[in-house]
């Protein structure tokens, strides 16, 4: 530090001056900043018109990416969109209901000791429209299954099937909008409203 001094005082640094000197620094590295931030946005801007190109081809120039388009299309391209959500999330079911094979799952420790096995080979049909009650004691298993349907829950193996498509190959998001149920534990609000 002594050493910065004097070489601040060998060159008639006065205060003032490295008071102005620093402030200087401070913008330009300021605008290096900005330089960067605007480089990493033009870096997402081009990788996500890079994923549209590879997708619909090139559009540089294509009378249909052209502005008076644009406000022509959003009204069709909101119906694709939607048409498109109804194709992913069917809600019509295909009746073939649900198919439960071979399931095993057990609990594991945190410290990955199999504490608990719930399901050891596991099958269960299920027919669409029929009425089905799962009864046991606590513990049994019956709230571990309707996890493992809504994908809360991983089987170790086995394949569960809803309407012939395995769930493995849902993602959570698809599960959520087409299976639903309400659990035996309440979460609304700890005390009272006044």
């Amino acid at each position: 530090m002594a050493t910065c001094g004097a070489l601040l005082i060998s060159y008639n640094f006065t205060s003032v001056s490295l008071i102005a000197t620093s402030t200087y620094a401070l913008y330009v590295a300021l605008g290096f900043r900005s330089l960067i931030s605007f480089n990493t946005e033009l870096m997402k801007m081009m990788a996500i018109y890079a994923n549209i190109e590879s997708r619909v081809g090139p559009v540089h120039g294509h009378p249909l990416y052209s502005l008076p388009f644009v406000d022509h299309c959003l009204a069709d391209y909101e119906e694709k969109i939607k048409e498109m959500e109804r194709e992913r999330y069917p809600v019509v079911s295909q009746g073939l209901g649900i198919r439960i094979e071979n399931l095993y799952f057990s609990y594991i420790s945190e410290i990955g000791i199999k504490v608990k096995t719930i399901y050891d080979n596991f099958n269960l049909d299920v027919i669409p429209g029929s009425i089905v009650a799962l009864v046991g004691p606590s513990g049994s298993g019956k709230s571990t299954l309707f996890n493992i349907l809504t994908k809360l829950e991983e089987p170790e193996y086995g394949k569960v099937t809803i309407d012939g498509t395995d769930i493995a190959d849902w993602t959570f998001k698809e599960v959520q909008k087409n299976i639903s149920y309400v659990t035996q534990d309440v979460y609304l609000f700890r005390g009272t409203f006044r």
